[in-house]
């Protein structure tokens, strides 16, 4: 599902990019480098909060571009590459404030550096309705 195809208009919020110190299962998905970066944000489609991604990938030199999405979507750079590749896909859940929310881990190589994109499916996501409603 395309989420822009679910609204009329898309956004992009931004927790600004920042160093970030990996958890231990992040580091065994993407290699042990020195430096990482984050960037976290809320997919909206109409002003509601549908999707929060946390992205993660080591801090060298072919991914400083990824450092200057802004409100881009990273999936607009990393499917436009010519080098790109999704590497794994998981899909889990997690418990929280009494709802079941849907998440989806996936690790991408963007210019052969791995890209960690964890997303956390929000209550208002049409990821739900879409499932409710057997779409």
């Amino acid at each position: 599902m395309r989420l822009k195809s679910c609204c009329e208009q898309f956004a992009v919020r931004q927790i600004p990019v920042q160093h970030a110190k990996p958890y231990e299962y992040e580091v065994a998905l993407l290699g042990d480098f020195s430096h990482y970066r984050s960037r976290e944000v809320y997919l909206q489609g109409d002003g509601v909060d549908w999707i929060f991604a946390r992205s993660l990938w080591p801090d060298v030199a072919p991914c400083t571009v990824l450092n200057e999405l802004a409100n881009q979507p990273l999936g607009s750079l990393l499917f436009a590459s010519e080098q790109k590749g999704n590497v794994a896909r998981h899909y889990g859940y997690l418990e929280l404030a009494e709802q079941t929310l849907w998440a989806r881990l996936s690790i991408y190589s963007y210019r052969s550096i791995p890209v960690l994109v964890q997303e956390l499916f929000l209550p208002e996501s049409p990821a739900y309705r879409r499932h409710v409603n057997g779409q």
